[in-house]
């Protein structure tokens, strides 16, 4: 785990090469805690996305858009409330996720270390039985005022969302699985439940399925509303009940920059030139992928990532060598300490993106036209 814990700690780490005290928030009083606030988000962004980071990457299923494709709205995030893994809630304009079941908190989630940013889908499609969704997959039934929306929890699921599978003696459940028993709904309490039949103990609970619960093991009930998706750009694109024109596949939440779709692709080679590279059409314009295909893409991304326990310690020490450059005169009233500071960022950066290349691994060339034509 990274050293690094809050955004106050890569600020401090900024201060203290600037000589200047520390604080304890980035909302104290002081004239450090006000400076580093109003440029920490900023920053942070530009340093991502200048780099493929390994732990910014992050893949997801996108869709084209198609006449019943909805607009989601995710609801506030309630301490009042409990939350089941996947939840996904809105709070101070961004929107979290939670990766475990989550009791009744005041913390809210960007000032937590339990929630994460959510890095999904902001629409959702119309479910069709007999289709194998993916991990991450949001589907809303029936297609009418009393419509569920569903986050899909596994891949290849093939499951009904509104239907909840009977006990299963032979399964093994999870904490917050459903089932129905004796004309009742039961949860499980525990992580590894098998062979458990259904009572009020410590291995199950009855309970009413109110929004955000799950249905069996494999879809949870979110609290969210949707809306008609009208799209005004690009124009001339899509539905992709048409194939007159390309399709469009809304970006992800927290969407920064396309990486390599298939870094390892082409390793294998034929008479030393490059091969074995697959190409497609994608192109990035006003918030979608705008593309021939017509079926499901996986896309591999840059993600705005801002919980900063997740960071490389190595990409914290740049970002708080870049904080403290940019606050260097305002912070200092001089310049004196720039020079210095400027290295240590382009040392700290350079290892860095070292060490992250190294994770990542080389990528394969396009292939060259000359050695195309002299291997031919």
């Amino acid at each position: 785990m990274s050293i690094f814990a809050q955004p106050v700690d890569i600020v401090n780490r900024g201060l203290q090469r600037l000589g200047i005290p520390r604080i304890t928030s980035l909302t104290e009083d002081s004239k450090q805690a006000s400076e580093a606030n109003a440029c920490y988000d900023d920053l942070r962004r530009a340093e991502l996305a200048r780099n493929p980071w390994c732990f910014a990457l992050r893949r997801i299923v996108l869709y084209p858009v198609s006449l019943s494709t909805m607009a989601i709205t995710f609801p506030a995030f309630d301490a009042a409330q409990n939350y089941q893994a996947g939840a996904i809630v809105s709070s101070n304009g961004q929107l979290w996720q939670a990766p475990i079941p989550i009791a009744v908190s005041a913390t809210t989630p960007e000032n937590s270390t339990v929630w994460r940013s959510y890095f999904g889908v902001v629409n959702a499609e119309l479910f069709v039985s007999d289709t194998a969704y993916y991990a991450g997959d949001i589907v809303y039934t029936p297609q009418t005022e009393s419509f569920g929306v569903y986050l899909s929890l596994t891949s290849a699921n093939e499951d009904d969302p509104t239907a909840i599978p009977a006990w299963d003696s032979a399964t093994v459940y999870m904490i917050g699985d459903t089932v129905t028993f004796s004309a009742t709904t039961w949860q499980s309490k525990k992580d590894l439940n098998v062979g458990n039949s259904p009572a009020e103990n410590a291995n199950w609970t009855a309970v009413s399925l109110p929004l955000n619960q799950q249905r069996g093991q494999n879809w949870l009930k979110l609290d969210a509303t949707l809306s008609a998706l009208r799209i005004l750009y690009p124009a001339g694109t899509g539905p992709s009940q048409q194939s007159m024109t390309r399709n469009v596949f809304p970006l992800p939440n927290g969407f920064l920059r396309k990486a390599n779709q298939a870094p390892k692709a082409g390793s294998v080679t034929w008479m030393g030139a490059p091969t074995g590279r697959f190409y497609d059409d994608w192109l990035i314009e006003g918030g979608f992928i705008v593309s021939t295909e017509r079926l499901a893409i996986p896309l591999r991304f840059t993600a705005d990532v801002t919980n900063v326990s997740e960071m490389d310690g190595l990409f914290c020490e740049g970002l708080a060598a870049r904080i403290a450059f940019e606050l260097c005169e305002v912070l200092t009233q001089s310049n004196a300490k720039k020079p210095a500071i400027g290295a240590e960022y382009t040392m700290w950066v350079s290892t860095a993106r070292t060490q992250n290349g190294i994770e990542n691994g080389p990528e394969e060339a396009e292939i060259d036209e000359w050695l195309s034509v002299r291997n031919w």
